[in-house]
């Protein structure tokens, strides 16, 4: 096996591990992988690939890497918008008074029923 052949049989199974990762949201294990990931793939930029079937295996699952990793960015995007619309919520509400300066509004406290014995 050639020196070029074992940077791409690495590089598949870095990506496959990455993949992994990503549905299983294991962020640690991302961020352990990226280093040798990209040393691999500098190695591989100098060297004078021939498009194959191996080539065209990793470009599939670069690709739908990309794509989860698209998804993962998604779904963080909402939770922590989710997060922030829970925590503008809290704050008290305010409006402009006439006098054309903010002034928190005051809601009248819930209604309690006395127990009378």
């Amino acid at each position: 096996m050639t020196n070029v052949a074992q940077k791409l049989e690495a590089l598949e199974a870095i990506l496959t591990t990455e993949q992994r990762a990503l549905l299983q949201g294991d962020v640690t294990e991302l961020v352990e992988l990226e280093p040798e990931k990209l040393m691999l793939l500098e190695a591989l930029n100098d060297s004078d690939l021939q498009e194959s079937d191996t080539i065209e295996k990793l470009r599939m699952i670069a690709l739908r890497n990309q794509e989860l990793m698209e998804s993962v960015h998604a779904g963080v995007r909402a939770a922590k918008d989710r997060f922030d619309a829970l925590v503008l919520a809290q704050k008290p509400m305010s409006a402009y008074g006439p006098s054309g300066k903010m002034s928190p509004l005051n809601v009248l406290p819930t209604p309690s029923v006395e127990k009378r014995t």
